[in-house]
């Protein structure tokens, strides 16, 4: 069973700003940041960001890149009285969150919240989902958000900690444009939907597998 992102609704907890070792973004993330900000990307990063291992929706990695860092795991940038206070740049793992894989149940979303926080989800949508229920994402966001990460995760391939403005713009730019190509985001997404099927399968042959035994 799949359900439809637009069907899961946020009870706005806070839970997912106040417990991060790290928020993970893209040089475009950045970018939109420090222009909220009203500051110079190379001063965001030195402020705001530290070095990162970053794994993709697959899991390979860990590649090199961002991430914001946190006070005792609270974003620098939420407040517990308005939320977050760059609303309207948040970076895109928030905005995919909790979809930012490909493959979440019902059960394994509210395992890893009950851990953290209690049982902070007993007024959202999801608990008309049953256990078994795979949430499903939104793959064109996805696929653009992946899009960006690779163009930052070559970035530092090739300059590592020589920050390099230029291209780092040039980098930003990159991922814009492909992340905006209908075409790239895509075939992005067409392949995040077949690595999806393939994870269904071999859930599925684990179930036969571990019923055969049973037998």
């Amino acid at each position: 069973m799949q359900i439809d992102i637009r069907e899961y609704q946020c009870n706005r907890c806070g839970a997912c700003c106040k417990h991060q070792d790290g928020i993970i973004i893209s040089l475009n993330d950045a970018h939109l940041l420090a222009r909220r900000l009203r500051m110079p990307l190379k001063n965001f990063v030195r402020k705001y960001c530290r070095e990162a291992g970053v794994f993709d929706v697959f899991g390979h990695g860990p590649f090199r890149g961002l991430a914001i860092r946190t006070k005792k795991g609270v974003c620098p940038f939420y407040s517990g009285r308005e939320g977050c206070t760059v609303n309207e740049a948040k970076p895109a793992v928030c905005r995919l969150y909790p979809f930012n894989t490909i493959h979440v149940t019902r059960a394994s979303l509210l395992k890893m919240q009950r851990k953290k926080d209690g049982d902070c989800y007993d007024s959202c949508y999801i608990f008309s989902i049953p256990d078994e229920g795979v949430i499903g994402p939104d793959y064109e966001a996805l696929a653009a958000h992946w899009i960006r990460m690779e163009t930052t995760r070559e970035y530092y391939r090739l300059y590592g900690d020589r920050w390099q403005e230029d291209q780092a713009q040039k980098a930003i730019a990159s991922g814009a444009r492909l992340s905006g190509d209908p075409k790239s985001v895509g075939l992005y997404a067409r392949q995040l939907r077949a690595a999806f099927d393939e994870l269904d399968r071999m859930n599925e042959g684990v179930l036969l597998e571990l019923f055969a035994d049973k037998e």
